[in-house]
Parts: C-alpha cells; structure tokens; sequence
C-alpha cells in the first residue's frame, strides 16, 4: 500500500460553507485569537465551517475560519468535505442588514467568478458543467 504523508497546512474556503465529515476525532485545527485550536467533534457528527463568503455577507461580523489539518502519524485520517457556494454570475457583496453608518462596507462587490478570478490560486473560471455533453456546445 502506498502512503502519503502531508504535514500540517493552511487552508483557506473560497466558499460560503464547508461541511467535514470524519473517520477520527481530532486532527483539524482552526486559528483563533493568532493560536491553533482543536476543533474536534465526534466522528458521528458534520463538522460546520463558516467560510470566506459568509465573512463577505456579513461584512466581517462571521469570520471566515483559517483552518488546517494537523499530521498524525499513528492514526489514518480520512476526511470527506462538501463546499457550497453561490452560482458564478452571483453578486457576492455585504448584505444591507451589515452595513449602515457606523458599519460601512469592508468588501467591494463582484461576481462570485471575478472573486474566485482575483484570487491568486486561480485564473480564468470555466462554467462548463461536467455533466453537458461538449459536442452540444
């Protein structure tokens, strides 16, 4: 069987939520306050991630939580995530009820594909879907 390795390592959700199911407890992290927590829940629970979408919306009231996996190299961890974010041509802005005179926007507005565009890690974002068929395009 082959085995790899990762070390510990920054994760940053482009996406409004992620939902983590898990084989163990233990190993996830989330940074609050410049320290590194355990997020740990039992493995028959869904661990729930406000994401960096969410922190937009609210115009910074919810934070979007830096999270990372933690190496552990007696026990094997499998972890199945879900992301949910909005649609690409979306308008990912502060919603009015964040924002008023003492709270003004944090966040410019855009499309939910020019947010992911102007992120380093990616570049043009294709809205093809898999499952439609190429040659009917």
């Amino acid at each position: 069987m082959i085995r790899i390795r990762l070390g510990s390592f920054l994760i940053e959700t482009l996406v409004c939520v992620v939902l983590i199911a898990q084989n163990v407890g233990g190993g996830l992290q989330i940074k609050h306050q410049g320290k590194w927590l355990n997020a740990d829940f039992p493995t028959s629970s869904i661990g729930v991630l406000v994401a960096d979408n969410i922190e937009i919306l609210t115009n910074g009231k919810y934070k979007s939580l830096l999270h990372r996996v933690a190496l552990n190299t007696t026990v094997e961890r499998l972890s199945l995530p879900f992301f949910f974010g909005p649609s690409l041509d979306a308008t990912v802005k502060p919603e009015p009820e964040f924002v008023d005179g003492h709270n003004p926007p944090s966040y410019r507005q855009m499309t939910y594909k020019e947010y992911l565009e102007s992120n380093s890690r990616y570049h043009v974002i294709e809205a093809r879907s898999n499952l439609i068929n190429e040659a009917l395009l």
